[in-house]
């Protein structure tokens, strides 16, 4: 499985290398990527993970100001780049999370494209609506690279896990557009919960925000899902 830590916009550099030092006494089968903020991209040293992007921009190099370009982090050996996350949507309109994927493509990055529905009723209306712009937009290759993160923004930092018939009916209807493609799940996970989210079979990782700063229940986490 993947399994992606997205420590957000956390730790000062003194804090990411203690915090660092504890996460390379992980040891699990699962790959690990680690999504810091773009300031300790250069203190990343890490055996036991991959290094990932939290986000990049919709252009390549050049005279933009305050943008991390997919060059770039190609250079710094990211593998995996998040796109369209629930706290940035807001921010960014279909056409530019649409440029961050093409952008990712053309240098060999995985782009991981987060998808989610505002409240639980509004499920299939809401992820077909993204995943018909994706399907249209999209060439072949470009869909092959892709990897498709489920988290309902109502379940994000909640408390509340959603059912596994819930998130199973999520994995069928991405998969009537991305039928070969991994899904991840994101929402409210923690190191108790997972025993049961490792039960849906549709499911090939996990998007872990708060957890991922704690590196006891991290370990607790992977230990329950390793049995």
């Amino acid at each position: 499985m993947i399994i992606i830590l997205n420590n957000k916009c956390n730790f000062t550099k003194e804090e990411f290398l203690i915090y660092q030092q504890k996460l390379s006494t992980i040891t699990t089968s699962h790959e690990l990527v680690l999504c810091p903020s773009y300031p300790h991209f250069s203190l990343f040293s890490l055996s036991n993970c991959v290094l990932g992007s939290q986000n990049v921009a919709t252009n390549g190099m050049g005279p933009y100001t305050g943008e991390v370009s997919a060059e770039q982090l190609k250079s710094y050996d990211v593998k995996y780049a998040l796109v369209g996350h629930s706290e940035r949507r807001k921010k960014e309109t279909p056409k530019e999370m649409l440029e961050k994927i093409q952008q990712l493509c053309k240098v060999g990055i995985i782009p991981i494209f987060c998808l989610g529905e505002e409240a639980k009723e509004k499920q299939q209306r809401e992820l077909e609506k993204d995943l018909l712009f994706l399907d249209n937009y999209l060439t072949s290759k470009e869909k092959e690279q892709l990897i498709l993160a489920y988290e309902p923004v109502w379940a994000i930092g909640s408390g509340k896990l959603t059912s596994q018939e819930h998130i199973e009916s999520a994995s069928r209807t991405i998969k009537k557009y991305f039928p070969n493609n991994k899904i991840l799940y994101g929402g409210s996970i923690d190191q108790e919960n997972i025993s049961i989210l490792k039960q849906c079979s549709t499911i090939a990782g996990f998007l872990i925000g708060g957890l991922s700063l704690e590196i006891e229940n991290l370990k607790k986490l992977l230990e329950n899902l390793e049995n």
